[in-house]
């Protein structure tokens, strides 16, 4: 199985995706999103595609010269889906790594791009540095970003989204009991919570 998974990582069936966010406050939902592409993974792979997902804390100090930011560039450069995450604040390496994103987008046609902000209530306020980021996509770089309430709706924002994405049709199927995938049903998201649109 192991060899099999390696052959399809780097074959024509494997995307890329890099998620950006802040490291405090996404950390369990980054774990959650873990999980959620390694089940992904065991149906997919069967059909010889692969989602490489890539977290900051999957890359090594020790494997870097200079500044580790850099290293975190040049994934996203060569990455085919970027999502960015924000909750209240707005990091600058978060905010770098979308720019370099957006360069690259334009320079090399990748990685498509996805900004999405959760809301936990009516009274939640967005740091300044969240706000005038905001401002930014939408007069300086005419990006769209989206809300959202609960993380399975990221992830099923991405499962839709890596399915566009692969070279392959993978057939998608919302029902009470779940999500599933090609017939098999996904472990790692809630149906419920993770058909909910993004607003």
């Amino acid at each position: 199985m192991m060899k099999m998974i390696k052959t399809v990582m780097e074959g024509e069936g494997a995307i890329k995706l890099f998620v950006a966010s802040s490291l405090d406050e996404f950390k369990a939902e980054r774990n959650e999103l873990e999980y959620f592409f390694s089940q992904l993974n065991n149906i997919l792979v069967k059909r010889g595609m692969f989602v490489k997902l890539i977290l900051c804390e999957g890359s090594s100090d020790a494997m870097v010269d200079g500044r580790m930011q850099d290293a975190y560039n040049d994934e996203i450069r060569s990455c085919d889906i970027l999502y960015v995450l924000f909750r209240e604040r707005a990091g600058s390496c978060t905010i770098e790594e979308f720019e370099v994103a957006h360069q690259n987008m334009f320079e090399a046609g990748r990685p498509q791009i996805f900004v999405m902000i959760q809301r936990l209530g009516r009274d939640d306020e967005l740091s300044e540095a969240l706000c005038s980021f905001l401002g930014r996509l939408k007069d300086e770089f005419e990006h769209p970003y989206s809300f959202f309430t609960h993380i399975d709706q990221v992830k099923y924002d991405m499962l839709c989204n890596v399915a566009k994405s692969l070279p392959l049709d993978i057939e998608l199927k919302v029902e009470e009991s779940g999500i599933f995938v090609c017939g098999s049903r996904l472990a790692g998201i809630d149906a419920q919570n993770g058909a909910q649109a993004v607003f």
